[in-house]
């Protein structure tokens, strides 16, 4: 059965009014998938801080979940649709077999929560790998992806038109369009 997942970037919100947009969306737990859970701009949502003041319950898997990856060269035009670099290395990430128990793991425990936040720091989930994340929760998963924006509305995730599942490896892939 589907049933939502939201994600959040903490940007230059500050703990009160990042904890009330959540309570606003029933959120109980928080995950966090920031690569490197620090911030200089906004040291509150440094991870010692956040565990410390943190209202929800707050994992951090930005080791597994997390962006700014390295492309892998064995995976050849696998994800070539994506142009951007960063895009490419994290959808070239989402194959590796660690990537998939952790998003089966989440899923999961998501299941027994009311409700999860996946949380990063960027802003606009469009130039965030939340966007990639959620694809592959979508087309793998089948979940209902939400995104809550700055002013605390929001929005459902639309697919990457490029994305596909590839069901022989049960995994999202973005190739390239061919033209002919």
């Amino acid at each position: 059965m589907a049933h939502n997942i939201y994600t959040i970037g903490h940007s230059s919100h500050d703990l009160i009014t990042f904890f009330s947009i959540l309570k606003r969306y029933n959120i109980e737990e928080i995950i966090d998938i920031r690569r490197s859970p620090r911030s200089n701009h906004n040291p509150n949502f440094n991870i010692d801080q956040l565990k410390e003041k943190c209202l929800l319950k707050y994992s951090f898997q930005g080791d597994i979940l997390g962006g700014r990856r390295r492309r892998r060269k064995s995976l050849d035009n696998l994800n070539n649709g994506l142009i951007d670099s960063d895009s490419h290395a994290y959808a070239d990430h989402m194959q590796r077999n660690e990537f998939k128990k952790c998003v089966n793991d989440l899923v999961l425990s998501s299941q027994s929560s009311s409700s999860v936040v996946l949380m990063c720091s960027e802003n606009n989930p469009e130039q965030c790998h939340r966007l990639l994340l959620a694809d592959y929760l979508c087309h793998v998963h089948h979940i209902h992806v939400i995104h809550i924006l700055f002013n605390g509305e929001t929005c459902e995730h639309q697919l990457n038109p490029l994305a596909r599942l590839d069901e022989k490896n049960n995994t999202c892939i973005y190739p390239s369009i061919s033209l002919i």
